[in-house]
């Protein structure tokens, strides 16, 4: 119940933005699960490397084009 109840809000604000002319995008379900990915990631680095998030540079964890 709890992510459909977040969905059905996140749909009416934009609906309700798109309604006042607003340019909108909506993707719903994006990256929920961001946290947990993180925790798995800085384990595995740990375990290799026997770095902690602490040791690493910001821009690690970011897409590479």
């Amino acid at each position: 119940m709890g992510h459909a109840a977040m969905l059905v809000i996140e749909d009416i604000m934009v609906r309700f933005a798109r309604m006042q002319g607003k340019k909108t995008l909506w993707v719903p379900g994006t990256d929920h699960a961001a946290i947990a990915r993180k925790s798995k990631v800085e384990k595995e680095i740990s375990k290799k490397e026997g770095k902690n998030r602490h040791d690493l540079a910001r821009g690690i964890f970011a897409p590479r084009e």
